[in-house]
C-alpha cells in the first residue's frame, strides 16, 4: 500500500505540480552527430559483458511479481543486493530508487543492460547521490542509465543532487554512463565524506553522456590522476556556474592533480563550456602536475572555455603551482566569447598554454587574456 501510494505521488507531481527552479528552457536536442560519439552498440555491450564472471542477476532478489515499468520502489532490494554480491547484472527495465540512493562496495562491478535505467522518485532534498562510490576501491560500472528529478522535485532549496557521486575512492572505471536531469550534478568527484581528508585517485570515465542536468555536468573538487575521454556533456542550465564540467577546489586542502581531458563536446550549456576556478589552492603548496584539454569543442552556450585560476586575495599567500594545456579547441555559435579570463589572473601563479592552428586566433585569444600572468597562446 506504502508503495502504491509513493507511486501515485510522483505520477501527480510530474503531472500537476511545476517547479520553477528546475526548468530549463533553453533546452536543444543533441544533434546526431555529437551523440554518436558516445552511442553504445549492441556488440560492444556484448563484448564486454564476455569479460566478467560470477555475474548475478539482480532480478531475482526483486519481490515476486515485480513491475519492469519503472514504477514501484526497490530500492532496499537493490541495495540488498549490492552489499551481497560483487557482480551485478541490473535488468533490461527501469527501476524506481527513493532518495537513499544507492551505494557501491569496494571490489564492485556493475553492468547495466540495455534498457536499464535508475530514476529518482521526486525529493525534497538539497543534497542527493543517485549512485554513491564513496570511500571505495577498484569499482567498474558499465553503462549505467541514471535520470533524476530536477523538474518534479519539491523544494527550491540547494543545489547538490548528484547523479554519480565519487568520494575519497581509488582505482575507479566508469564506461558509457548515460546521467540526465539531476538536481545537481551529472557526475561529481570530491573529497571523502567520512575522512574529509582521502582524495579520488586514478578515476578513469570514458564516453559519457551527461545532459539536463541542473548546476554541472561534471564538477571537480579533488582529484588526481583522471582521465576522461570521449564525453557529451549537453544542456547544463539552472543555478551557476551551469557549465560542461566545472574544475573547482572548494579550500587549499583539497587536491587537483593530473587531470586529462580528451574529445570532450560542449552542446548547449548555459554559461561556460569548460570551466577553470582555482583560486581557492593558494596558500598552500599545491602542485596541480597537469591538467590537459584536448579536442576540446564548444557548441552554443555563453562562454567556451573559462580561466580564474589567480588569487583574490593577492600574490602573498604560498602559491600553487603546475601546467594547464589546452589543444584543438573549437568553437560555434558561442554567445559571449571562446575564452574568458577573470581580473584576478594578473595574479596568477599556474603556466597555461593555449595552443591554435590559426594565425588570427592567436592575436584574438592574447586579446581576450589582456593582463592575465602566464597565460600564453600560440600556433
Amino acid at each position: 500500500m506504502e508503495t502504491r501510494k509513493l507511486y501515485y505521488l510522483a505520477i501527480i507531481s510530474l503531472f500537476f505540480s511545476c517547479n520553477s527552479a528546475g526548468q530549463n528552457k533553453s533546452y536543444k536536442d543533441l544533434p546526431h552527430t555529437y551523440a554518436k560519439m558516445v552511442t553504445v552498440t549492441n556488440k560492444e555491450r556484448d563484448s564486454i559483458k564476455k569479460t566478467l564472471s560470477d555475474l548475478y542477476y539482480l532480478e531475482k532478489m526483486l519481490p515476486k511479481n515485480y513491475v519492469k515499468n519503472g514504477t514501484v520502489d526497490y530500492t532496499k532490494e537493490v541495495q540488498e543486493v549490492l552489499k551481497k554480491y560483487k557482480n551485478v547484472v541490473f535488468p533490461s527495465f527501469p527501476i524506481l530508487i527513493n532518495k537513499n540512493g544507492l551505494s557501491v562496495g569496494s571490489n564492485s562491478t556493475l553492468f547495466f543492460e540495455k534498457g536499464s535505467k535508475l530514476i529518482l522518485i521526486p525529493n525534497e532534498l538539497a543534497q542527493y547521490e543517485i549512485l554513491r562510490i564513496h570511500d571505495v576501491k577498484n569499482v567498474k560500472i558499465f553503462f549505467a542509465n541514471i535520470k533524476g528529478e530536477r523538474y518534479t522535485h519539491t523544494a527550491n532549496d540547494g543545489e547538490w543532487g548528484m547523479g554519480i557521486s565519487i568520494r575519497g575512492t581509488d582505482n575507479i572505471l566508469i564506461y558509457a554512463p548515460t546521467v540526465t536531469e539531476c538536481w545537481g550534478d551529472g557526475i561529481f568527484l570530491g573529497m571523502s565524506p567520512v575522512t574529509h581528508s582521502m582524495i579520488n585517485n586514478n578515476v578513469i570515465i570514458t564516453k559519457a553522456l551527461l545532459d539536463n542536468n541542473r548546476r554541472n555536468g561534471m564538477s571537480i573538487i579533488s582529484a588526481q590522476n583522471v582521465k576522461a575521454n570521449k564525453f557529451v556533456v549537453s544542456n547544463t542550465d539552472g543555478t551557476p556556474p551551469t557549465a560542461g564540467i566545472d574544475i573547482e577546489p572548494d579550500v587549499n586542502t583539497n587536491i587537483i592533480k593530473n587531470l586529462y581531458f580528451n574529445d570532450i563536446i560542449s552542446f548547449n550549456n548555459k554559461t561556460h563550456g569548460f570551466l577553470f576556478v582555482l583560486g581557492n589552492l593558494y596558500g598552500k603548496n599545491n602542485d596541480i602536475g597537469t591538467i590537459s584539454v584536448n579536442n576540446f569543442k564548444a557548441i552554443y552556450g555563453e562562454l567556451g572555455i573559462s580561466f580564474r585560476v589567480g588569487s583574490e586575495k593577492g600574490m602573498d599567500l604560498i602559491k600553487p603551482t603546475g601546467n594547464i594545456e589546452v589543444k584543438n579547441a573549437k568553437f560555434e555559435n558561442v554567445s559571449r566569447q571562446e575564452y574568458l579570463s577573470y581580473d584576478e589572473n594578473i595574479r596568477n601563479n599556474f603556466q597555461i598554454k593555449i595552443q591554435t592552428k590559426d594565425d588570427k586566433d592567436v592575436n584574438k585569444y592574447n586579446y581576450f587574456f589582456n593582463n592575465a600572468k602566464k597565460i600564453i597562446v600560440i600556433r
